[in-house]
């Protein structure tokens, strides 16, 4: 059986890779953002390699409100900050 890899977008440098090798954040239906790590969460979603290069080019770009439509408070950004640094420590990067 062939298992299917779905690919998604960066929102900084725009660069399609498999969907486990990126962070998902979603604005939820009541309007919030939060980092979705299990990639399940209903709402709009975009997604950011784990590289600090893609962090700060979504941050200088704002392309966080531009795709998710909602601008995020600077506490959001410390924890995406984070998050982004605890997982790329546990993804292995493959190249495609």
């Amino acid at each position: 059986m062939d298992s299917h890899q779905p690919f998604r977008t960066c929102i900084a440098c725009h660069r399609k890779r498999p969907k486990n090798q990126l962070l998902r954040i979603v604005r939820t239906p009541a309007g919030k953002l939060e980092v979705d790590l299990e990639q399940r969460k209903a709402g709009r979603g975009a997604y950011l390699c784990f590289a600090q290069a893609c962090f700060e080019q979504a941050v200088k770009r704002r392309a966080v409100t531009r795709h998710l439509k909602i601008s995020p408070p600077a506490d959001f950004l410390q924890l995406l900050l984070k998050n982004l640094a605890r997982q790329s420590r546990t993804v292995k990067p493959q190249t495609y």
